[in-house]
């Protein structure tokens, strides 16, 4: 461990000065951020799935993905019962609205490990260069 880094210059500056607050880490921008790839999803569910085929990749992961814990969901709480071959008892706008939370769960999670990498390589950028 360098001694360099941990030592404080006593002709610089302090961080924080006296009645001047911290940065604090916003909690709402990965909220917010998640927003955006869960409105193309569920744009391009609503809108191209019925004009495209889409390929059976892409129907695979969304069934499985989506599609199922939405089912499961809806039927641990009482909503009705799913199934895949005959008529459903959970209402749709019920279930479009449990797979669209999921969608969003999931976009929200791949937003914050986004945030997270690139905090990550701009620390270890800030290092290479020998700033603080």
């Amino acid at each position: 461990m360098r001694t360099e880094a941990i030592r404080v210059d006593e002709g610089s500056e302090p961080a924080v000065t006296a009645g001047e607050k911290r940065r604090t880490r916003r909690v709402w921008v990965p909220l917010v951020w998640a927003a955006v790839p869960t409105l193309l999803v569920t744009f391009f569910i609503c809108f191209f799935w019925r004009y495209y085929e889409p390929p059976e990749f892409v129907v695979g992961v969304l069934f499985f993905g989506v599609v199922i814990p939405a089912a499961v969901i809806c039927e641990k709480l009482g909503f009705g019962q799913f199934s895949i071959l005959g008529a459903s008892t959970i209402p749709d706008w019920l279930f479009l609205v449990a797979m669209m939370a999921l969608v969003y769960l999931y976009c929200l999670v791949l937003v914050m490990a986004g945030r997270w990498v690139v905090r990550l390589a701009l620390q270890a950028r800030r290092t290479v260069r020998g700033e603080k």
